[in-house]
């Protein structure tokens, strides 16, 4: 090797040296190509962390607050469609984009100077959240940041309402299916309605257990068993104006998913409380217009422990104590009427009420020994057997028309109806004069739940 040789090769050696070294010690910025030394930061307290939908409600944003010991401030706005903050690799958007973080005005920031790049990568175990990455602020700066802290996120509270139609029908004639029911599921979480589901059960059914074959009425028999195929029909598709929607769908990036025939819906229930799945649904692709194609992605959901959704009663509008020595019987007749907002009752003066408004009120007949209400369990038994401790059924009034016992009403408008109540339970207890009252009960069309708290004063 020559001189010049050795000197060359020296020469590209300190350089290669040089720039290895700067790659350890510096980050170089995506925009400007320029590099800079990052300052590292280990924010280990969890100032505030929130938690609000998007404007269009179809992602969740999370907001971030951490910080050291020092008061050096990290507030990121991660955008997720999970109702927990998943792990992943976040990247920056100026607009609401799954698993990015916002920058921009109102963005993501560092000592209140925005970020207008970098990726930060989540990671989470047992509530356990890390965070680590190296991001660039709008003044040229660059951080790496580490994190950790903790964050329970709780699962969203599910509810149904169940809307029974007898006997069920399908297609456009309206067949009926002999000895069944249509349940209309809707599940919610509170707010919003999350899915509708329409089974088709046995009149009467006790239980909603099973795997449902999702089928189009309008092409093929049904039977128990079956559910009714999801649609979306724009009427200009063949002319006409507006929109028709019905059958089975759920709410996914806050569109609904149409579930078409040849997939199989899964309910289990456990005493009234419900888990929904479906896994490898046909879906309605909105795009295909009238030929109604399916999408080529394969649908899936699951809805775990959705509770009956129940009726909150606030008003009392009549509490009295009957003695039943008077009919030759023994102890009393304890009858509590109480309304939901929105009911009022009046009494007319001959035994019943008249009512304004529109919503819902529940008739409770209790048998006592003594003309209080005591705390205790109290079981809905059909009149002919119920006895001392329990709740009487609903049943045919003895003499005029209407139902005596326990019932469920239903105020439109101002004009009532009621429905028998015919078992379940009726939990009762008291601290300091306030009761809390609990139904759970069944009635013609399904189960009831019904809860108060408040005062009661039996005339």
């Amino acid at each position: 090797m020559n001189i010049k040789t050795a000197l060359r090769l020296f020469g590209y050696l300190m350089f290669a040296s040089l720039v290895m070294t700067s790659c350890e010690k510096e980050a170089i910025d995506p925009l400007s190509g320029i590099y800079t030394p990052a300052t590292s930061y280990n924010l280990t307290t969890l100032s505030s962390q929130s938690k609000a939908k998007t404007s269009d409600g179809q992602y969740n944003i999370f907001s971030i607050n951490v910080t050291d010991d020092s008061g050096n401030d990290l507030n990121m706005k991660f955008i997720a469609s999970d109702y927990f903050l998943p792990a992943s690799d976040f990247t920056p958007s100026e607009t609401n984009v799954k698993n990015t973080y916002l920058i921009g005005t109102d963005g993501s920031t560092f000592d209140g100077t925005q970020i207008s790049n970098g990726t930060l990568s989540v990671a989470f175990e047992d509530s356990v959240y890390t965070m680590s990455g190296i991001l660039y602020l709008a003044d040229e700066s660059v951080i790496k940041v580490s994190s950790q802290f903790t964050i329970v996120y709780e699962q969203p509270q599910f509810a149904y309402t169940n809307t029974i139609t007898v006997p069920a029908t399908y297609g456009m004639a309206g067949t009926a299916i002999d000895g069944s029911q249509l349940n209309q599921l809707t599940v919610t979480n509170g707010t919003d309605t999350l899915a509708v589901f329409e089974l088709i059960t046995a009149e009467g059914a006790t239980s909603l257990s099973g795997d449902y074959n999702v089928l189009d009425g309008s092409g093929s028999t049904m039977a128990i068993g079956d559910a009714n195929s999801g649609y979306y029909v724009d009427m200009s598709w063949f002319g006409g104006e507006g929109v028709t929607t019905g059958g089975c769908y759920y709410i996914s990036n806050s569109e609904a998913q149409y579930i078409r025939a040849g997939s199989v819906i899964h309910v289990d229930d456990s005493n009234g409380t419900l888990t929904i799945s479906g896994s490898n649904l046909y879906i309605q692709d909105i795009s295909t217009g009238s030929s109604f194609g399916n999408k080529t992605e394969m649908g899936n959901f699951s809805y775990t422990d959705v509770s009956l959704k129940g009726l909150t009663v606030t008003n009392v509008f009549s509490a009295s104590a009957m003695d039943l020595s008077a009919y030759g019987g023994t102890g009393y007749d304890i009858t509590l009427k109480i309304s939901t907002d929105g009911v009022t009752a009046v009494s007319d003066g001959a035994g019943g009420f008249t009512f304004s408004g529109n919503g819902n009120y529940i008739s409770l007949d209790f048998l006592r020994d003594d003309a209080t209400l005591a705390a205790g369990t109290y079981n809905i038994v059909a009149n002919e057997s119920a006895s001392t401790g329990d709740c009487v059924a609903g049943y045919p009034a003895l003499y005029g028309d209407g139902l005596w016992g326990s019932v469920l009403g239903t105020v439109t408008d101002g004009t009532a109806s009621d429905m028998a109540i015919t078992g379940g339970t009726v939990e009762v207890s008291e601290t300091d004069g306030i009761y809390s009252i609990t139904v759970n009960a069944t009635i013609g069309s399904g189960r009831v739940k019904a809860t108060y708290s408040g005062a009661i004063t039996i005339q």
